[in-house]
């Protein structure tokens, strides 16, 4: 959505149930978005699902790490990499 505006600039559509959570990475290049059990990683800022991963139960909460998408699910935690560490 257009902050000055107020109009819709772009729609992501990947998902069949309603969007409950979303989380940037940290350095702005995929956002994560979950819908019932099914998480999808969208890369920026073409909007494309680069992947799309169902878990057995629904996603109660995304959040951004760095290099990972930590996922929520009931009484686990899961992450998904987004990108390699940094070279130590």
């Amino acid at each position: 959505m257009d902050s000055t505006t107020g109009a819709t600039r772009r729609v992501l559509k990947g998902h069949t149930g309603s969007v409950r959570a979303i989380a940037f990475s940290l350095d702005g290049a995929t956002l994560a978005s979950a819908a019932d059990a099914t998480v999808c990683l969208w890369e920026m800022p073409a909007a494309t699902c680069s992947v799309s991963v169902c878990f057995g139960e629904p996603v109660t909460a995304l959040a951004a790490d760095s290099g990972a998408i930590a996922i929520a699910l009931g009484r686990e935690v899961c992450y998904l990499v987004t990108s390699d560490p940094p070279a130590r």
